[in-house]
């Protein structure tokens, strides 16, 4: 059975609406031993009037097995710092 694995991080990003960056990352960050990182693409990743947001796991590749895998569940949550009412939960 696997292990569950329960971690939280934050990422306040200053003066986004006046971001000109197609993207902008987080520092990495662990949880469950595992090194991650956000990438946020303010603009839409293609596709306008859209901000695309990625988890991405940074281990190293060269040294994992072709088979290796990682099952990962996570929630986002976008906070309107304006409105709370304009915040998003995914």
């Amino acid at each position: 059975m696997e292990k569950k694995v329960v971690g939280k991080f934050v990422w306040v990003i200053k003066n986004f609406s006046f971001l000109q960056s197609e993207k902008i990352y987080s520092d990495p960050f662990v949880i469950g031993g595992c090194i991650w990182q956000l990438l946020a693409c303010p603009n839409g990743n293609g596709v306008d009037d859209h901000m695309s947001l990625y988890l991405e796991d940074l281990a190293d590749c060269g040294s994992l097995s072709f088979d290796w895998r990682r099952k990962t569940y996570f929630r986002l949550k976008i906070v309107n710092q304006v409105s709370k009412k304009l915040s998003v939960r995914k």
